[in-house]
């Protein structure tokens, strides 16, 4: 085999190797599109299910059984103790002028209450002689005249009067 020939057999076998290197590459490169594209389709549709359950289930997981409330706060001096009766139903025992007076009543839990930062909880209601009263209570830092950190700001309105100040909350375990 002449040189030339040589040249021409190597040339030809190399360009050969390219060009199936080229249609692999080619290839192997419209499977990987095809097998990303058809998956990407797939999580797609299935992203907004999985979302929608997972956010539902969050949000069950975070609602608050709530048991008790205490608040209390000063100018006026006052504090109130909220205890759950049934699910929805509280009573509550407030005392304001530094304990001098005593108010009893019950109350109706207005709104779920969801444990994360700014939640609130209200709760309606009337006291013994008919009176109307509400009481907010919002998870956030809250302190004291003491400077010690509480649970959250509460603030009730009864008689005319608000009364606003700290709090803090238990829950009932199931």
């Amino acid at each position: 085999m002449s040189q030339t020939n040589w040249n021409k057999t190597l040339n030809n076998y190399i360009t050969t190797l390219i060009l199936f290197k080229m249609m692999n590459k080619k290839i192997l490169a419209i499977i990987v599109v095809a097998i990303v594209i058809f998956s990407c389709e797939k999580s797609k549709k299935q992203t907004p299910e999985t979302n929608e359950n997972s956010q539902s289930q969050e949000i069950v997981s975070k609602k608050i059984d709530i048991k008790e409330l205490k608040g209390s706060g000063f100018e006026p001096g006052w504090s109130i103790l909220i205890s759950q009766k049934n699910k929805r139903n509280f009573s509550f025992e407030l005392l304001t002028l530094l304990g001098q007076q005593k108010t009893t009543g019950t109350l109706y839990l207005e709104s779920d209450f969801i444990e994360e930062q700014n939640a609130i909880v209200s709760f309606k209601g009337t006291d013994t002689d008919g009176k109307e009263i509400t009481v907010t209570y919002l998870l956030k830092s809250c302190l004291d005249m003491a400077g010690n950190e509480t649970g959250g700001i509460i603030d009730v309105k009864w008689n005319e009067e608000q009364f606003n100040g700290c709090g803090n909350y238990l829950v009932n375990y199931k």
